[in-house]
C-alpha cells in the first residue's frame, strides 16, 4: 500500500470506546450489530470494563478473529468519566466513538459518519467550535447518553469528560459540548436502546392499522398527549364520551397513520372491545401508559381533593364529596373493586405463565415514572421522532399526610401489580 494510502486510512480510523459497568449481558450483543452492519475501516473497539467478571474477555475471544480488541480492566469504583478519558489516551484511531454497552447498531453508519466529521473540521465557519456528534436519532435535547462521535484531538482539546461531574453520560456530553463552545449535533439515527425485550414480548407495529392509545387516568395523560400530538399533529383524535369529547363515533372512523387517545372504561359501558370489536389488538395498535398502582390512588385522592370539577365528583363512584381524609378514600378505592382493568384490553386473572401472552396484545406499554426513557422507546418502534414529554399535573404531598400503605395495595391489587412489575422489569431490563 502506497505511504499516503496509510496515512488516509489512518485518518478515516475510528476507535470505539465501549463503556461496561457491572452487568455485562448486552455486550456481546453490541459487539454482534456492530461486525454485522460496519462496512468502515480500521477501526478498533476499546472495552473499558469495570464488572470484575471474565465475561468480557471471554467475549473479546470469541470475536477477536474479527475485530482488533484492547480490553482495560477498570476499577469496578472508577467513575466512568475517569475510564472514559484514560480509554481515549489509549486509542490508536483520531476519531472517537464512545458507546454504553447497552446499546446496538441499527445501520452502517460510520462511513458518513466519518464522511461528515471530517467536512466539519475543515468548514472554514466551524473552525472556533470543536465538532461533536451523537449517533442517536435526533432529539430537542441532544443525545440522551448512547453515543458521543467525535475527533480524539478535540476531545482532548476540550478536556476530555468532566473527572468531578456525574456519571450520567447524557450530563458529561452536555458539558462536553459547553466548554467547546458548540452543541452536540445528531447524525441520521445509527445506535439504539437495546430492545430485545420490547421486540419479543409486544405485537410488531403494523402501520397498516391506526394507532390506539389507551388514557389510564393518573398515568401522565397531558403530557403522553402531547407527545402524541407532535407526532399525529391533524391526525390525532380524542376518545372521552365520559366529558363528552369523542371524534371517532366507532372504529370504521379510524385510518392507518391516525392515532385515537382517550377513554376506554369498561365499568362505565365503553370498553375498548365496544369501541373496536371483540378483538381490538387485531384491528389496532394498542398503545398505553401504566404507573405504580398505589401511586396512581395517590394522585387520584389528591386530584379529587383539590381540582376535579364537582361535576366529576358528582358522577364518581368512589366519593360523593371532596375527600380529606386518604384512610378513608383509600378504603373505599378497595371496597369499589373500580380499577386499572377496567381501561385496558379485557383480562383475565394474570399469572406468571400468561402475562407475557397478555402484554403481546399490545404494540407497547411505557410507564409514568419512565415517561421519557418510555417515550424513547416508542418513537423507535413507531419510527416516531424522540421528544422530551414536559411533565405536569404533578402531585405535591408535601401537604397532605399520606401514608405508605404499598403493601396492603399489593395484596389487594395482585394483578395490578404483577403487569407494572413485569413492564418495569422490560424496560429496565
Amino acid at each position: 500500500m502506497p505511504e499516503y494510502n496509510k496515512e488516509l486510512a489512518y485518518q478515516q480510523g475510528v476507535s470505539l470506546i465501549i463503556t461496561v459497568p457491572g452487568e455485562t449481558g448486552k455486550l456481546e450483543q453490541l459487539v454482534q450489530s456492530f461486525l454485522i452492519n460496519n462496512s468502515h475501516h480500521p477501526v478498533e473497539m476499546i472495552i473499558v470494563d469495570h464488572s470484575a467478571t471474565p465475561d468480557p474477555e471471554k467475549m473479546i475471544i470469541k470475536y477477536n478473529a474479527c475485530a482488533f480488541f484492547m480490553h482495560i480492566q477498570a476499577d469496578p469504583g472508577y467513575a466512568y468519566a475517569l475510564s472514559n478519558n484514560y480509554a481515549a489516551g489509549k486509542a490508536i484511531y483520531p476519531n472517537l466513538l464512545f458507546l454504553k454497552h447497552d446499546f446496538f447498531f441499527t445501520s452502517d453508519i460510520l462511513p458518513e459518519a466519518v464522511k461528515k466529521l471530517k467536512a466539519s473540521s475543515l468548514d472554514p465557519s466551524l473552525s472556533l467550535n470543536k465538532q461533536f456528534f451523537s449517533l442517536e436519532q435526533d432529539s430537542q435535547d441532544g443525545p440522551g447518553g448512547a453515543s458521543l462521535f467525535c475527533q480524539r484531538a478535540d476531545f482532548e482539546a476540550a478536556g476530555g469528560f468532566d473527572e468531578n461531574g456525574d456519571d450520567c453520560m447524557a450530563k458529561h456530553f452536555s458539558r462536553l459540548s459547553d466548554r467547546s463552545s458548540g452543541p452536540v449535533n445528531s447524525m441520521s439515527p445509527g445506535v439504539g436502546l437495546q430492545m430485545n425485550d420490547l421486540i419479543s414480548t409486544f405485537k410488531p407495529f403494523n402501520p397498516d392499522r391506526p394507532v390506539v392509545s389507551l388514557h389510564v387516568p393518573k398515568t401522565a395523560g397531558t403530557a403522553f398527549r402531547t407527545v402524541l400530538k407532535s407526532w399525529y399533529k391533524d391526525h390525532l383524535l380524542m376518545h372521552y364520551p365520559d366529558i363528552s369529547l369523542q371524534e371517532a363515533d366507532n372504529f370504521a372512523d379510524l385510518r392507518p397513520g391516525q392515532c385515537l387517545h382517550g377513554h376506554f372504561n369498561r365499568g362505565k359501558g365503553f370498553a375498548i372491545e365496544d369501541f373496536a370489536g371483540k378483538n381490538p389488538h387485531d384491528q389496532a395498535n394498542i398503545i398505553t401508559m401504566l404507573r405504580n398502582p398505589y401511586k396512581m390512588i395517590v394522585s387520584l385522592f389528591l386530584y379529587y381533593k383539590y381540582q376535579a370539577p364537582d361535576a366529576v365528583i358528582e358522577k364518581s363512584i368512589l366519593t360523593d364529596q371532596r375527600p380529606q381524609s386518604f384512610k378513608n378514600f383509600f378504603n373505599r378505592f378497595l371496597d369499589s373493586k373500580h380499577y386499572l382493568f377496567s381501561y385496558l384490553l379485557r383480562t383475565a386473572p394474570l399469572s406468571a405463565e400468561n402475562i407475557d401472552h397478555y402484554l403481546g396484545q399490545y404494540t407497547f406499554i411505557g410507564l409514568q415514572e419512565e415517561l421519557e426513557k418510555s417515550v424513547v422507546l416508542l418513537a423507535r418502534l413507531l419510527g416516531k421522532k424522540p421528544l422530551k414529554p414536559l411533565q405536569k399535573n404533578i402531585s405535591d404531598y408535601s401537604k397532605d399526610d399520606i401514608p405508605d400503605l404499598e403493601g396492603l395495595a399489593r395484596e389487594v391489587f395482585v394483578d395490578e401489580y404483577r403487569l407494572y412489575d413485569r413492564v418495569k422489569n422490560i424496560l429496565n431490563g
